[in-house]
This record gives structure tokens, sequence and C-alpha cells, in this order.
């Protein structure tokens, strides 16, 4: 191989991939577009990698590979926009991203159904990570699920804040609560809950209730065996 049939290698970074092609197609080279990947300084689309590197010599018709641009791995969660957006808007716009997205259902006085109230984490992600959307049932209040099982009087304790209003609990004997529930299987003993209802109608655990709604926690009462 002689000097004359050698040619040098243009810098092709940040050029699109029809500006490389025609550079390198004008210096008797070739153009292999290779695996994208992601760059915080060049544009997405744009050349991000090159090989052999610029500068370097190699014989016309050799073959130049580049790798085009993602752009930036790092997304701004802010920038999307997804508080008070439908949940398959906000999914889609999560996902075009490269990240991958779970739901939680949250109780709102202020977002309509089905909208993001908020989502986790707050601020920026990389791609491949995942986030949380925060979804809106609603001004809905959920009975909580860690109630179950647990002494009446620490349990009314605990949810006064939740914005249910509680009317006098009720007692109920073992035969109630076997009827119910499997009492050794699930370790109940005197005065653990074991039912809540609302509107004298049993609700499940971590069932979502509209807030004020009147409940009553049902507990085991030894005293009536």
């Amino acid at each position: 191989t002689t000097l004359q049939t050698q040619v040098e290698v243009p810098d092709l970074r940040g050029l699109s991939l029809d500006e490389a092609t025609n550079i390198v197609n004008s210096r008797g080279l070739l153009l292999n577009r290779g695996q994208p990947v992601f760059s915080d300084s060049v544009p997405a689309g744009a050349v991000a990698e090159q090989a052999p590197p610029s500068g370097s010599r190699v014989e016309q018709g050799f073959v130049v590979s580049v790798s085009p641009s993602n752009g930036s791995a790092n997304v701004d969660l802010a920038s999307l926009g997804l508080v008070g957006m439908g949940v398959e808007e906000a999914v889609q716009r999560l996902t075009s991203r490269g990240l991958t997205v779970a739901n939680e259902e949250v109780g709102s006085p202020d977002v309509a159904a089905g909208k993001i109230v908020s989502y986790v984490p707050p601020g920026g992600v990389v791609v491949g990570e995942t986030v949380t959307l925060l979804v809106s049932v609603g001004d809905q209040v959920r009975v909580p699920i860690e109630i179950h099982g647990r002494p009446v009087e620490r349990v009314m304790a605990e949810i006064q804040g939740l914005g249910l209003v509680l009317l006098d609990p009720r007692g109920v004997d073992r035969d109630a609560v076997s009827a119910r529930v499997d009492m050794d299987a699930e370790e109940i003993v005197d005065r653990d809950v074991i039912e809540v209802q609302h509107d004298e109608r049993a609700v499940n655990f971590g069932a979502w209730v509209p807030r004020g709604s009147r409940i009553a926690l049902v507990f085991y009462d030894r005293s009536l065996d």
C-alpha cells in the first residue's frame, strides 16, 4: 500500500448521519451505522462516537463506523409535565424515554381520578430506572391494610386523622370471628380488629372509601364467648 492510496479519516462527531455519509463518501470511504449510545453533549441523532478516530489514515474503501447519539441518559421528570396528566399519556412519555413505569393509587381532594398527583423519585432519573406514578382515585381514603389483627383501641387512635368518621366499635364473639377469619392462622386474640364496616357492610382492608365515610371497626371480644 502506498501513501497516495490512503486518506485521513475526518471528524464526524456532532454531524448528522447524512452529513457524515456525504463526507466519508467524498473521500472514498464507506460509513457503517453502529448501535446508538447515550451522550450528554451530542444531540439525539447526531454522531456521538466514531472508529477509527479522526486523523487516522486508512485506505480508500475503508469502512468508518459511527454510533449515533440517543441524547442524554438523564431525564428531567419535571420537564415532562406529568402532574395532572392522564395515566396513558404519562406512561407513554416515560417509556419513550427509556424508563420503566409503576403505578400506585393515592387519594386526592384536588386531582381528578385517573390523573397523576405526583411521582417518585421527584427529580431526575437515568434511562432504565423506574418511575412510580401516584395516580389519583379522587377524594377517597384507603382503609389501612395493616389494621387487621391489631388491638382496636390502638387502631382507633391511629386512624383518627385519615378523614374517616369512626363509629363506636362493635365486639363479636368467637363464633362470629371464626365465621369471618381463621383465628389460629391469623393469630387473632382478644380486642383484635377482624373487620371494617362501611354503611353496615364489610369492606376489604385496603379498599378505597369516600372521604368522610362513617366506618365501624369489628373486633373480637372474648367477654362475649
